[in-house]
């Protein structure tokens, strides 16, 4: 049988926006679902819980009006290039989840969404051959 994978999803956890019944810890314990953004452990309900993709340093910059929404994007990217590239493979079949009611300006989607795609283009390019990825 043939596993399939797939890109991450955008799941904003706003009430509104969840599936009609859910709340967050119910979506949280799904298996797909990777909640990034603040205070995870204090969402969670697990006081011992861990987000590995957010960081404490640029959200607080952020939340503090040192950095833009934008810095923020472009600072959280040279973070995730340094520190997450190699886990980004874990993403594929995930809801990615925080509280941004519009994805295309949710700085964590939008940036996780390119490296993974970035990834998966270098991933091609070193195990495919020329052929199958353009070259002729």
């Amino acid at each position: 049988m043939e596993v399939t994978t797939s890109h991450p999803t955008f799941q904003c956890l706003q009430k509104h926006k969840l599936p009609y019944g859910e709340t967050f810890r119910m979506w949280l314990k799904k298996p797909e679902s990777l909640y990034i953004s603040f205070n995870f452990s204090r969402y969670s309900g697990d006081s011992s819980s861990v987000d590995e993709w957010y960081n404490e340093d640029l959200s607080r910059d952020l939340s503090c009006g040192r950095i833009s929404r934008s810095g923020f994007c472009i600072k959280y990217e040279e973070w995730l290039r340094k520190e997450r590239w190699t886990a980004l493979d874990t993403l594929q079949n995930k809801s990615v989840g925080c509280w941004c009611e519009n994805e295309k300006s949710c700085c964590a989607y939008t940036v996780i969404k390119k490296l993974y795609r970035e990834k998966k283009l270098l991933d091609r390019m070193y195990t495919e051959d020329e052929s199958t990825i353009g070259f002729t």
